[in-house]
């Protein structure tokens, strides 16, 4: 019995591996900002885009910020002449889409809303 506390240890030790590489793997993703598993960003924005006064998505990003948390965020083009309450509609659509008709649900979305034809400080940027 005298190598029993070493031989329990080492049980013990090789039951946390694989729980511990799980952990690592998971931490990895969170902190590398990884799309979720399971969601597919152009199937996303083509979904998005179908949304009524939805011109285009750009700057799409979905991440996950703590085990079982992602969030979403994305620039969002809208007609020009959209009015705040119909904004607030385009919102609503956007965000029940994505909890409902995706594998994984995204419960916190950022959108920005800009007018069809808005030059944005980083697309000037970008076409310089």
């Amino acid at each position: 019995w005298s190598g029993f506390d070493a031989v329990a240890g080492g049980v013990i030790a090789l039951l946390m591996i694989p729980r511990a590489v799980r952990l690592l793997v998971s931490a990895g993703r969170v902190l590398l900002e990884e799309t979720p598993e399971g969601l597919d960003l152009g199937e996303v924005r083509r979904h998005l885009e179908e949304v009524p006064r939805v011109v285009a998505v750009h700057d799409l990003h979905a991440s996950t910020v703590a085990t079982g948390m992602p969030i979403l965020s994305a620039h969002v083009v809208v007609e020009r002449d959209v009015t705040m309450q119909q904004a607030g509609e385009v919102l609503e659509r956007m965000q029940d889409c994505l909890r409902e008709h995706f594998p994984v649900s995204i419960g916190h979305t950022t959108f920005q809303l800009e007018p069809e034809g808005y030059d944005s400080p980083s697309s000037v940027q970008m076409h310089e």
